[in-house]
């Protein structure tokens, strides 16, 4: 029985052939993450990070423990593998020494 399914719809799918996207489908609808490679600065997500960690103390573990400052954050990477995968930008803080 699975066997003539799979042949049924294999026949029916056989039958269609693929047709490019006219002009009104094309770049339509199109919602998600942007892969043109305009990634913010280390330093422009420092403020989100600063806000999650004082949620998730303050939420998870009822404390007042908070993040203040930040020092010598610099960018580690910029799409270290090939260059059409999704943009990331690595960034790292040294220790002071």
């Amino acid at each position: 029985m699975a066997a003539g399914t799979g042949i049924l719809f294999g026949l029916l799918a056989f039958g269609h052939t693929a047709e490019a996207a006219n002009p009104a489908e094309l770049n339509s609808a199109l919602f998600g993450p942007r892969y043109d490679g305009r990634v913010k600065s280390c330093e422009a997500a420092l403020g989100t990070i600063t806000s999650q960690f004082e949620e998730k103390e303050s939420k998870f573990w009822n404390s007042a423990l908070q993040i203040t400052a930040y020092g010598r954050v610099h960018e580690t990477a910029f799409r270290p593998w090939q260059s059409d995968n999704i943009p990331r930008r690595y960034c790292k803080r040294r220790r002071h020494a």
